[in-house]
């Protein structure tokens, strides 16, 4: 039997506002996102402006399609949304007695 993702229960697209943020899944032809954000009345972007492919994550800040920027990547200008590259720092272990 196939898996269903989770996004089909919350909805298939997202919305968020471009103001303050404000956001929400929606199903496409079933249930549209406002064109005005009902929490300060600024513009809800539900598609990317620049090829109009439909945003698949509410923490989207690019384009998955055209790599178009969808949003200041910093909310509030603030808080990072999206987490760069993970770095990984490699330290050496202490030196314990009896461990070689």
């Amino acid at each position: 039997m196939g898996r269903i993702s989770g996004n089909t229960d919350l909805g298939d697209s997202a919305s968020f506002c471009v103001d303050c943020g404000w956001a929400r899944r929606y199903m496409p032809g079933i249930v549209e996102p406002p064109a005005e954000c009902p929490a300060c009345g600024g513009s809800v972007l539900s598609a990317c402006p620049g090829c109009d492919a439909p945003i698949g994550s509410i923490m989207a800040v690019e384009c998955h399609a055209c790599g178009s920027a969808l949003r200041d990547p910093h909310a509030s200008g603030a808080v990072r949304i999206r987490r760069g590259g993970r770095r990984i720092e490699v330290v050496d272990p202490p030196d314990t007695p009896g461990c070689p």
